[in-house]
């Protein structure tokens, strides 16, 4: 028979809070750090619920900043400009 840990257990205990939590949109370091765990321990205990995990990456609605166009590149809001110019140009 397998020990439970200390961490193991005090998971256990809050596994249905943890997992309202992730499907309310908590990351797996969020909760981690929430619940003093290892993100693996929070992602083995959301997968033992049954909880469908969602992808790695970015979080929808997170804003990225626009990086500056390198120097002697067109932004693309120019570059579609001067492409709508020229196929108008071309139907005349």
């Amino acid at each position: 028979m397998k020990r439970l840990t200390d961490i193991k257990r005090r998971l256990m205990q809050a596994g249905s809070q943890i997992v309202d939590a992730y499907e309310q949109g908590w990351t797996l370091r969020e909760l981690a750090k929430t619940h003093n765990a290892s993100p693996g321990s929070i992602r083995n205990l959301l997968i033992e619920e049954g909880v469908k995990m969602r992808s790695r990456g970015k979080r929808k609605g997170v804003r990225t900043v626009q990086r500056p166009a390198k120097p002697g590149k067109i932004p693309n809001d120019e570059l579609t400009a001067a492409i709508d110019k020229v196929r108008s140009q071309e139907d005349k």
